[in-house]
Formats: structure tokens, sequence, C-alpha cells
């Protein structure tokens, strides 16, 4: 029986969210469950060690359509204990916690990596959990990226915005989430300066990424959940009234959709080039031809697609992950 350890910062509140849907599936596959509390990761020596408990019964899920906030109760059969990484088959992370310390959980995993199979692997999430390689690989796997500038020179941007002054941008936190600190600047707008030294600053090393604006996103955009080559599901999310942000957690509006042969190609080539990269379980958001981002840091959209259609794909996406990682 393989040893499956969730990494996350919490479990307070997880209905609808991946580690509850992924821990029912994998219980169900018959697989041995724990749950790892990633802000505890610690070394002695050569070894990996977080605390944590193993769980046994599957979790109950209250979830809502139209809101972010769920619940969910469980029960584990061990009290909390100190668990060994390299005693795990598989370390999935699924969040990160506290920013910080970042770099010295990469490196701690990193360790673990050399004997156990991490999702997604730490090249994955230290290179390609960010806005910064689609540029740069948007000709070779055929689709189109918007222009972008990412910087902390505040005055470069002031220019920028200044010369190509019919242009609608976009300016956000290079490693931001949620939508959370994300502006729309229109021509001329007076709040234009405001907003660029708000999100950027040379003096404290703030990058930002200054992008145009995809009109085309206005009608909304799809998030695609791929591992590798295999297309997992995927469905639409709208803007809010007054709001041009496509975020769930921002008020956007989720829907059913189909994915046409052209964006379906598409998203396994990226899938395909990102799998052989370590990044096995992916969110591409797509307005065709663009692609507005990728998401490798436990992409959310398995939960939403199960409200919106009642289907539950957690169980295609495991076995798909194991069967390619483990065959």
């Amino acid at each position: 029986m393989k040893k499956i350890l969730l990494l996350k910062h919490d479990f307070k509140s997880i209905g609808g969210a991946n580690v509850s849907f992924f821990t029912d599936s994998l219980l169900r596959m018959g697989l041995e469950v724990y749950w790892g509390y990633v802000n505890t990761l610690q070394m002695k020596n050569e070894d990996v060690f977080c605390q944590g408990f193993r769980i046994s019964t599957p979790p109950i899920h209250t979830t809502h359509t139209t809101h972010t906030t769920h619940t969910t109760h469980t029960t584990h059969d061990s009290p909390l204990q100190t668990l060994r990484l390299p005693n795990m088959d598989v370390v999935w992370v699924m969040s990160f916690g506290f920013y910080a310390s970042f770099l010295d959980k990469v490196q701690m995993l990193w360790i673990v990596e050399q004997q156990v199979q991490l999702i997604n692997s730490t090249t994955a999430l230290l290179q390609l959990n960010n806005k910064h390689w689609l540029g740069a690989f948007s000709k070779q796997l055929g689709f189109n990226y918007p222009e972008t500038y990412i910087t902390s020179d505040t005055e470069f941007l002031m220019n920028l915005y200044q010369q190509k002054s019919n242009e609608t941008w976009i300016i956000k936190p290079t490693a931001g989430s949620f939508g959370d600190n994300v502006f729309k600047l229109t021509p001329n707008s007076p709040n234009a300066r405001s907003i660029i030294y708000a999100v950027s600053s040379i003096q404290y090393g703030k990058y930002c990424i200054f992008q145009q604006y995809v009109s085309e996103i206005q009608k909304g955009e799809k998030r695609v959940i791929v591992c590798d080559d295999t297309v997992i599901c995927y469905y639409h999310r709208s803007p809010a009234q007054k709001d041009f942000r496509t975020n769930i957690q921002q008020g956007a509006v989720a829907s059913a959709c189909e994915l046409t042969e052209q964006e379906t190609q598409l998203c396994q080539r990226i899938g395909r080039e990102l799998f052989q990269r370590g990044a096995y379980f992916v969110g591409i958001d797509l307005v065709y031809p663009y692609v507005i981002e990728v998401n490798v840091l436990n992409p959310g959209g398995i939960g939403t697609v199960q409200q919106l259609t009642g289907v539950d794909y957690s169980d295609k996406l495991i076995s798909t992950l194991l069967n390619k990682l483990f065959v």
C-alpha cells in the first residue's frame, strides 16, 4: 500500500478544496493517506520531518456554489505526530504556507525528492510557479501571450504607460494569487502613478508584471486541468459585474463549458511540455489563442467542476497521475 502525504498550511476549512476531494479519492483507492503541516517542515541531518496525522475517514463536505467559504469534518486514527517524509511514497505539495520561508521549504523538499516522488517537482514549484516563463515558451508551444514586462523600475513603467497612451494594461504582483492586488490601468487613468508606485519599487526589490490587457477576457476564460497530455476537466469563468478579474474569489461566475479541438490540442502540448519539466498537475487559464496563466501549485477546479456538473474528476486525475508516474 502506497503512503501519500498531502502538505498544506492548515486543514480547518477545506470543503470543496483539492485536499478534501483528493483525500476521498486516495482512500477509495486503498492508499494510506496522511495530512502534514507544511509550516512545520524541519531537518535533522539528512532527514526531513513535519507534524501531521493519518487520515482514515473521508472528509464530509458541506459546500456552496456561490460562496468560497466551506466547511469539512474529518477524523484521523492517530494523534498529531512527527512524520518522516522519506518514509512516504508520494509527497503532494498543496501550499507553501508562510511566504518568508518558501526557499527553505523548497530546499528541504529537494532533499526529500532524491528519495520520494513529489507532486509537483521542486524544479516546477520553483521555476514554473510564476508568470515569468510563459513569454519565453509561447512561440515554441504555439500560443499567444500578451506584451509583458517584469520589472521593479517604477519610472520605466510610468514612461511606458505614457508612451503607449492608447493601451490598457494589467499590473499585478509576480507571485500573487486569487486576483489580489491586480489592477487595470486604462488610458489617462488618474490613479496610474499611485498604482504603479504601490505595486513596484527598485528600492525595495518589488517586482511586478505589467501586461497588455487582453480585451477578449471580458467574455471570460477557461480553466483547464491537465496531467501530461491528458485533459482532466475544465470550466468557464466570467468576470463579475463592474470587475475585470476572472478569479472565483473575486466574484467571477463559473459555468460549464466545452473545449474546441484547437483548445484541447494546445492544452495537451502545454501539459506534455510541463510534465517533462516536473509539473505533473497543472491548471491552464485560457482565452484562446491566448494563455493568460499556468498554475502548478495545487491549481483549483476539481471542486468547481463537481459543483457545476455533479461529476467528481478526482479519481480520473489521481489514477492518471499515479499511472504516469509509477508505471
